[in-house]
């Protein structure tokens, strides 16, 4: 039986849907006045908000040609006024970003992802971020890597950014994480906490959460 593992630690960039012209100048007016909140984004100074809750929704397959495919949503609650929120992000490709349904301008590039939301101190949200992130060739580069009969993320202890958009550091810790994986029939998911279900949504596909 294959092994599935997907670890939870807290890749030329790709967007699909990016803003028009006149949300490119509202964000790089943005990045003017907060330039060094936007080259210090792994500083703890700089950490405008907490995230609390994470759900990973992914479809995994046998080949180093098809990349994790999926939606990540990420919950979180605002620190201070907010109107762009930004997410470390390497190497993803995003095709949409949305809010209870509704569609989020964004702008992805220099590795952050930033997403048009305002949020007042203390105001939380759930983010839905709709990816891809390609599978690394080398096993000791950090991020999602396809072997023989089985995939797996890594990472030590920065690195989640190459898998889904967070804030990648270790002192801001997810109070809660739900995995669900789609996989083949055969494969199994291996993670931190319990297994709730699982379902066969498809012939010779299997889905863990």
């Amino acid at each position: 039986m294959a092994l599935l593992t997907l670890l939870m630690f807290a890749l030329a960039n790709l967007a699909i849907g990016t803003p028009r012209c006149s949300h490119l100048e509202k964000i790089q007016a943005c990045e003017s006045l907060r330039e060094t909140r936007l080259t210090a984004l792994d500083a703890d100074s700089s950490h405008s908000y907490d995230q609390t809750a994470l759900l990973l929704d992914y479809r995994v397959e046998n080949s180093v040609n098809v990349p994790l495919t999926g939606r990540a949503l990420v919950t979180l609650t605002a620190n201070e006024m907010l109107t762009w929120i930004p997410f470390n992000a390497e190497g993803l490709a995003i095709y949409g970003i949305s809010e209870m349904g509704n569609d989020l301008d964004f702008i992805y590039r220099n590795d952050t992802l930033w997403v048009e939301k305002t949020l007042y101190p203390g105001q939380s949200a759930t983010i839905e971020i709709q990816l891809t992130a390609p599978a690394i060739p080398n096993f000791f580069e950090v991020g999602y890597h396809v072997d023989w009969q089985r995939v797996f993320t890594f990472a030590e202890p920065f690195g989640a950014r190459r898998w889904f958009p967070c804030w990648d550091q270790p002192y801001d810790k997810f109070d809660e994480i739900t995995i669900a994986v789609n996989m083949p029939e055969d494969w199994s998911l291996a993670s931190n906490g319990f297994l709730t279900s699982t379902t066969y949504p498809e012939p010779g596909r299997k889905r863990e959460v």
